[in-house]
């Protein structure tokens, strides 16, 4: 939601370049100020999550908005779910009692200097200069499929950018685990059996 305000705010302010005014200044500023103030109404009324409700001590609280958030789904236990969720919660006290920052790594079976990481680290950085390759390419090319005066595409352009993304499309499909439908406990429970996708 605040995307699509700051891209009207944007097409306001583009309006507002021809007109002459020396106040004109101030109202690019105020129509991108004016996220935070929708967003502060926002978080007025945002329902606080079970599980913070949970880590508060809070009981009812949690299985109001446990109500809350499933209301329409039929033969909902919400007790069963609050207990999941305390039950979470407990396990998740009980692994970072005694813990400190370096031990991140150890639950995973990794360590940050292992031969592993770096390998990592040097894929990761691989694909951001990827990124920005294949970004200021896109950045020339685009102009000329949608000029009319060069290429003419129009809208055939999406059809482009589909045929480019499918395949990554496919190998996110079937690389990725599926964990819809599952908790945090499930799926940490997943990675420490070391499941794969």
């Amino acid at each position: 939601m605040a995307y699509e305000e700051q891209n009207l705010s944007t097409a306001y302010q583009q309006h507002l370049l021809n007109r002459k005014n020396p106040n004109i200044w101030l109202t690019p500023i105020y129509t991108q100020w004016a996220q935070i103030g929708i967003m502060c109404l926002i978080y007025v009324f945002l329902p606080e999550s079970p599980a913070w409700c949970v880590s508060r001590g809070n009981a009812d609280g949690a299985k109001k908005q446990l109500l809350r958030l499933n209301r329409g789904v039929f033969d909902y236990d919400e007790e069963h779910q609050y207990q999941t969720i305390v039950q979470t919660f407990g396990h998740e006290r009980e692994v970072a009692a005694g813990q400190k920052k370096e031990h991140c790594h150890r639950n995973s079976g990794s360590h940050p200097q292992n031969n592993g990481d770096f390998k990592h680290l040097c894929l990761v950085y691989v694909g951001m200069i990827s990124n920005g390759a294949a970004g200021v390419v896109m950045n020339v090319l685009t102009p000329y499929m949608v000029n009319a005066n060069k290429w003419n595409w129009g809208f055939k352009t999406g059809w482009f950018y589909a045929g480019v993304g499918l395949p990554f499309l496919i190998g996110t499909w079937l690389l990725l685990t599926d964990i819809s439908g599952r908790s945090a406990a499930d799926v940490d429970e997943l990675f420490e059996r070391k499941v794969k996708p």
